[in-house]
Order: C-alpha cells, then structure tokens, then sequence
C-alpha cells in the first residue's frame, strides 16, 4: 500500500477481471516438476533441500520474525521494448503477493535497484532469455538465478491463477486494463507454480492478497544511494541501529515497520499524497490527547500476519502444537477487534483527510459479522488462572461448551486428570512447612518444585525427576506418576493429561474448520485492517520523533521544480551522538535555484563535507516519505530521482579498480537526467591523476550546468574549480570554514622492502604497474600520466562524450597550470548576475504580473 486513499479510490470504481474457471484438480495432482526442464537433479536436491520447516509443517503456526527475515522469492521477465514485469512474494508472508510491470532504462536502473533493495533468496528467469542484458545484470549481482522453462511464464495462466486464487474485496479487483500488465501476470505464474511444485505450498481460493506496486510514482533511490544516506545499515559499521531507520523508527507494530522501511525505500512523488501524510502529523502533534491514547491502543495491538497465513495457506499436518498456536492467533485477533473500537473512538473527532480514511477503513460493518463468529466459537471473559500448568496448553479451553459433544467429553477428561494431580500437590503443599511449587512440563508432567535447602526434610517418596536450576530441584512421587501415566505398553508410556490434551486439540481443529472459512470470506477486510494500522503506527511514530527532539523540525513545502531551500539543515544520526559528547551541531543553509543549480562545495578534510551531501540526501528522502524535515525551513521539489556518489573502493570480482567505480557511477547518475533530480558527488576523480582528476570534475560541471531541472551538489578539494563560479551563473562556489586547535606533529616512514607487480585487464586496455625500490618506477609512471588513462577510462566506461572531450580540451591547460575561466566582461555584469541569483527565489512568492512590473518601472521613471 503505498496510499490509503488512493486504495480506497480504486475500491470505488474500474471494473474486474472477466470470470475464469477455478483450478482444476489435475492441476494440484500432477507431479511434473516446474524445473525439470529448467536446472540438473542435484540443484534441485539442493532447492529442496533448503526448504524450512515451517514449510513442511502447518504454515498456520509458522510466524513472522520481527527483524524482517525476508525469504523473498522474485520472478522477472521483459519483453522487446524493454518492459519489466516483476512479481515479488515473500514466504514468511504468504498471503500478500506484488506485482508490478514499468518500462526501463537500457541500463536496467529501475530493475536493478528494486532487486538490490529487495535482497531475494531466489529470483526466477526465464531460461529463454538467458543471454539477454539484463540476465547478465542480474548475474552480476551475486543473487541466486534460477532459470526456469519459458512455458512457466504464461501471462494466461497467471491471469486465470490470480484471478481464482486474489481475495474478493482486494484493490486488485478494480485495477483498470490488467489484462495489459501481462508480463506481470506471467510472472505471478511462475511463482505460484514454483510455490506448488517445489514447496509444495497451495494457497485457499480467493485468500491472496495482491497489491499492484507502482514505482514510476516513487522517487527512485539507487542501491548505492540507499547504502551511502544509511538509509538502512550504517556505512561504517554495518549496523542497523545506527541508521535513518533507527533514528525515525518509533513504531509499535511490526506492519508498522515494514511500511516505514517501504517509506525509505520507495517514497512518494505524489504531492497530495504526501500534503495529506504533514496534515495528519500536525493534527497528532497539536491534539496531545489523542496522540497519547493512540500511544497506549498501538503498543497493545498484535499483528496480524499469522492469522492472514494461517487462512491462505493449505496445511497438510496437524500437531497439537500447531493447532495451540491457532487458537492463540485467533484470541488476538478478537482482542485487536476491540482494539480497533478504541482506535476508531480515538480517531473520531479528527479532522485531516488521511486520518478519516483511516477512521473509516476501521468502521467497516463487517467488523460486526467477525467479532460474533469469533464470539459465537470463544468465551472471551474465561479466566484459566486457577489451572496448573503452562496456560498455552489450555487455551482450547477457550472455546464455547455445547459446541460438539466429543470435545466437551475431551476436556472434561482433560480437566478430571488436572484436577486429580492439583488435589495431590495441595495436600503436600498443606503437609509440609515450607513452600512447593506446582511446575507442569511436556516430558515429565506434573511435578513439584523444591528448594534445595530443603532437601533433607523431604519425605522418602519424593523423587528428584529434574537438574538442580537456580537453586531449586523438580520432585514427583508415586501418586503423580500413576496421575501423570495412563498405562505402559513396553517402551511406549502414554500420559493421561498429554493423551487427553491431544484428544481436545484433535477435536478442537475440526470443530474450527466452520470458523476459518468465515473469517477467510473477510480476510481483505483483514488486510486492509492492517494496512491502516500500519499506516497509522507511522504517522504516529513520526510525530513522535518530531516531539521528542529537541532539535528543530520542519513541514517541508513542495514546489513546481525551480528551487530547492533548506534553513539550518542538520543530520538526524547526529543528534544523538553530539548531544551525549556535549558537542553543537553547526547547521547549514542550502538554496538551489533555476539560476543557480550547481553548488561547488571546497574545504579541509573534517570539515563536515560528506556529512553535508548525507544531510541533504536525507532531508530529500524524509520529505516524501512525508515526515517532517530536520531544518527550520525547507522548500523542495518533488525529485524523481536522488543519487549520491562517495568514495567506494575497487571491485576486484568485477575487475573494476575505485575510479572505473567511480566513473560508472557517474554514467548512471548522468542516465538519471530528465526529470527533477538531485545530484550529490563527493569529491569526483581523486581516484586519478590529478591532472585527468580535475579536468574531468570541470567538465562535469560544465554539463550540468547546462541541464535543466538537475540539482547538483559537488565537493572537492581542487581549489582551481573555484573559477567556474566566475563565468558560469547556475555555479555557486561556497566554503566550508573550519577551525584548528592546536598542533600535532609527527613523522612519516617509508619502507622500499618489496617489488609488487600487478596486471589489471579493463576492457581493451592492459596497464602494468610496477612499484621498485630504484628509480625506474617513477619514469615509467611518468610516462603513463602522458597518456591520460584516466579520461580514457571514463570513455570507455560511456560517459558521456561532450564531458570526455571538453576534458580533454582543458588537459594542456591544466598541466602547464594555466587553467582559467573567461572572465566577465565587465563589474557591471558581474554585479547584475549577482542581483539575478538573489532576486530569482523571491521571484516565486511575488503576486505581481511581469507587465504589472514593467508598468509601474515606466511611471515610476517618468
């Protein structure tokens, strides 16, 4: 869900797919393999073998780790026009499944990045399209492929599978022109068939939730982006506690996480979208009252996605185990069922339009027809404090009396056996004068716990059955074993309350059968219950971190594209860690402009360079992601892309050094151009010489200057790149001012003690470097530097050529040092261009006309 009213909207109008027919038998009893075609039988012992056990068991006791311990399984496709479809399901979350289908770039950028974010243990591809591009990209990323026979990617199959298999009230429903999307439809079959066919996973008819994710609405984010802005992980240390998600992470719910790290991921480039996100996190901030309410129902709600899996998934075994936990599923969600009158009740007086989607999402009347099922089958106000033994091996007595005769008899039985041993406990317990302890335990039983330092007053019938564990021993004696067993046949002992317990659960699944197909008539009532309470637990939690800082945070305004301002921008990984080493965070302000697109960025090492590009990077990304900015003011366009490159090292499994990374990261960045995007580049080409270094930064420069709707942030420490500001008025040269204190000395040693030489193949170029402790080495290296391997490179690597040529125009130049701009012609039109860069922003909130402007000049002069 990327919009709740956008869902909504869809609910209201668009027609459904064409009936199809449901799934033939044949179709679930066939035992051809979808890969026998497609891989050998020893990678498919080896798919099988890496099958969980939760797969194997009854999926309805399996549950969703809350640290996203994604299994993700992704089938893609692509057609001539370079059309993508994607289908993404994750099997810890069988009942939701995405599709997308969207057109990419010849670099597969969009692609790319979703499978680097998304981090799969399986993608799926065609075996047709093996020798295609995008399969060698794929490969390339280290993720394990498998290739599949092309008849598995049947866009009519997945159509007709989608159809029978997609829940009645899903958005899907009322997705206009699916049959268009076909290449996700044939993804979507490809990973329904390997779902069945090797992890032998059905899912129930109309119990799958699918959601249509649509990236060409989002701000797209590199995978190096992601990692560089610590959107996720820290880029030092790897860990995620010292990440943007982190800092902003103050949800209750685990749905509730998983929206905000979709937040991060893929924010919105919708404008209403996000407007509707500030109004609801202003209405939360100001109305205290409801903000606290909402604080205390939120940390008491229990997530649904067990219950969701349990109705998708077909079990194939029952366990006494399995059938606990459902019940246990079940009793929460009646619980959240009241949770949710509460939240409603909450919610009722608010006044943003987001907040009343909400409101109404959990006003549905098919709340009513849930809550009297689930209380026609449980007896909610039962209270098992008074029973012995571990309470999650009583919850079927839960469930109603009268209901079925045979597990009445069951639990009675069961009820009897406890009874029996409590009578038993009690009279040791009156009998002896210190305290003892009832313990229950699947392997033993019943038993009696015991301090050890009243071991010698125990009577000679008690028996130690259990290790002595923090001071005290388990005890059974001749009556609780003969309570506890039922009868011995040789090595089998069958225990009357285990015997009797699994009788009740026995009868308890089948008698809950009637329960499941009610609830899973409603289970798109159910998603979209927690899609809203998901959404809900975000806004909460960012209002919450705007709150409990005290740092200033800011509603962002969004323009059409001609300015990007930000007031007092700070970082908010920082906050924290300055205030507890009692250091200020020094602010900075940032204004880019249609005049003035390109700011140049110079200082010292340490000067908080890098830490400004991570800043602004951040404040883009949270601002539609619809969260308040870390600034005092902040006006922004609504990007399409935002890229940030910063030093990387070299790749030596791609055979890239650090600069050939450097220049490809470059080319895709300069791919991104079209539409508003920010560009960050942190000290581009000190990967090279320096001559090729600086040329190559200056014709950057000098091309995007020239582009339209591009922003550009550039730092570095080649001062000469200082004097585009003079000639060109979209360069913005500014300083980054630093302060010393006190001196350090020290002494750098050189050792000459080795002879190292390497040989690195990049495309068509050999070079061979040699490192020798006599003089031959530097005249070697001296030589090589006449050749410009660097611009070489870059055109090799495909930047673009007006950059490769105007570098290598400006190279004599910057060797001999007579690097310079054109200087202005006059101070006059230096003081005029001047005036333009700061008139232009005012420009944008003034109510004149322009030829209301020019008449009040000429009258004014005359």
């Amino acid at each position: 869900m990327s919009d709740l009213e956008r869902k909504r909207s869809q609910n209201q109008g668009g027609a459904a797919l064409p009936p199809v027919s449901k799934r033939s038998s044949k179709s679930l009893s066939r035992k051809d393999s979808l890969l026998s075609k497609a891989m050998s039988n020893s990678k498919r012992k080896e798919i099988a073998s890496s099958r969980s056990e939760a797969s194997a068991a009854d999926p309805r006791s399996v549950s969703v780790d809350p640290e996203f311990n994604e299994r993700i399984i992704l089938a893609i496709c692509e057609n001539r026009a370079r059309e993508i479809g994607v289908c993404i399901m994750d099997l810890n979350r069988l009942q939701h499944m995405q599709m997308t289908q969207f057109g990419d770039s010849p670099s597969y950028s969009f692609a790319i990045s979703l499978i680097q974010q998304l981090q799969p243990s399986l993608i799926l591809f065609p075996s047709s399209q093996k020798d295609s591009h995008l399969h060698h990209c794929i490969s390339d990323l280290q993720t394990q492929c498998l290739l599949v026979a092309r008849k598995y990617f049947d866009e009519t199959e997945g159509q007709r599978l989608v159809q029978d298999l997609m829940s009645d009230g899903c958005a899907m429903n009322a997705e206009r022109d699916l049959e268009k999307k076909y290449l996700a439809l044939a993804a979507s079959c490809c990973v329904l068939k390997y779902l069945e066919f090797n992890q032998s996973i059905l899912l129930h008819s109309h119990s799958l939730l699918v959601e249509w994710k649509e990236l060409l609405r989002t701000l797209h984010l590199s995978y190096a982006t992601v990692l560089q802005l610590e959107l996720l992980f820290n880029a030092r240390t790897q860990s995620a506690k010292q990440s943007v998600f982190a800092a902003l992470n103050r949800t209750h719910t685990v749905a509730g996480k998983r929206l905000l790290r979709s937040f991060l991921l893929a924010p919105s480039s919708d404008r209403q979208t996000l407007e509707a996100r500030y109004d609801a996190i202003e209405e939360l901030m100001k109305r205290t009252e409801v903000f606290a309410e909402l604080s205390q129902q939120l940390a008491l709600y229990c997530d649904l996605d067990d219950v969701l899996l349990g109705l998708a998934v077909r079990h194939r075994e029952k366990t006494p185990r399995s059938v606990m936990q459902w019940i246990k599923n079940l009793l929460r969600l009646r619980r959240d069922i009241d949770l949710i009158g509460e939240m409603r009740d909450t919610l009722a007086g608010t006044r943003s339009s987001l907040l009343g989607a909400i409101r109404s999402a959990l006003q549905d009347g098919e709340w009513r027809q849930i809550e009297e099922a689930l209380d026609a089958y449980f007896d909610a106000s039962l209270d098992l404090s008074a029973l012995g033994g571990n309470q999650k091996h009583q919850l079927c007595l839960f469930i109603r009396t009268g209901l079925s005769g045979a597990l009445d008899v069951s639990r009675s039985l069961y009820l009897q056996a406890v009874s029996d041993t409590q009578r038993v406990i009690s009279q040791y317990q009156d009998e002896l004068p210190f305290e003892v302890k009832r313990v229950y335990s699947a392997a033993r039983g019943y038993s009696m716990l015991v301090a050890n330092k009243f071991k010698t007053q125990l009577p000679a019938e008690f028996v130690a059955v259990g290790a002595e564990r923090g001071g005290q021993t388990a005890y059974t004696t001749a009556d609780l074993v003969s309570l506890n067993r039922k009868r011995e046949c040789g090595a089998a002992v069958t225990r009357r309350c285990q015997e009797a317990q699994e009788s009740v659960y026995r009868t308890t699944d089948r008698l809950l059968c009637d329960l499941d197909a009610t609830l899973r008539a409603h289970i798109s009532l159910l998603g979209r219950m927690t899609e809203a309470v998901a959404l809900l637990d975000v806004l909460h939690g960012f209002a919450a971190v705007v709150l409990s800082s005290a740092a200033s945070w800011c509603r962002p305004k969004f323009n059409d594209g001609n300015m990007l301002a930000l007031k007092q921008c700070w970082h908010p990984l920082l906050e924290r860690e300055m205030a507890a080493q009692r250091r200020r965070f020094v602010p900075n302000d940032v204004l880019l402009s249609a005049l003035t697109s390109v700011q140049l960025v110079l200082g010292p090492n340490c000067s908080g360079k890098s830490t400004l590009l991570r800043q602004v990077g951040v404040a883009c990304v949270l601002a539609q992601c619809g969260c308040f900015v870390p600034a005092a003011y902040a006006q922004l366009p609504l990007l399409e892309a935002l890229h940030l490159r910063m030093a990387r090292e070299d790749q030596a499994e791609q055979s890239l050094s650090s600069f050939a990374s450097e220049v490809e990261d470059v080319k895709a960045m300069l791919a991104a151009l079209g539409g508003p995007c920010l560009l960050l580049f942190d000290e581009f080409g000190r990967s090279t010489s320096v001559e090729c270094g600086m040329a190559l930064g200056w014709a950057l420069i000098e091309y995007l200057a020239r582009q339209k709707h591009c922003y550009s942030l550039f730092t570095t420490h080649y001062q000469p790149l200082a004097a585009l500001g003079n000639s060109y008025p979209a360069v913005k040269v500014s300083l980054m001012q630093s302060s010393l204190n006190g001196e350090t000395q020290g002494t750098l040693q050189f050792s000459h003690a080795f002879l190292l030489r390497i040989t690195s193949r990049y495309h068509n170029i050999t070079f061979n470097q040699s490192l020798q402790s006599d003089g031959s080495a530097s005249t070697e290296f001296s030589a090589q530097l006449s050749q410009h391997y660097g611009i070489m490179a870059a055109r090799l690597c495909g930047v673009d050529p007006s950059i490769v040529e105007r570098a290598e125009l400006l190279l004599p130049r910057i060797e001999v040092k007579e690097l310079h701009c054109e200087k202005m012609k006059s101070d006059l039109a230096r003081f005029q261009q001047s005036i333009l860069q700061r008139l232009e922003p005012l420009s944008n909130y003034s109510s004149l006309r322009d030829d209301g402007v020019g008449v009040a000049g000429t009258a004014n002069c005359s």
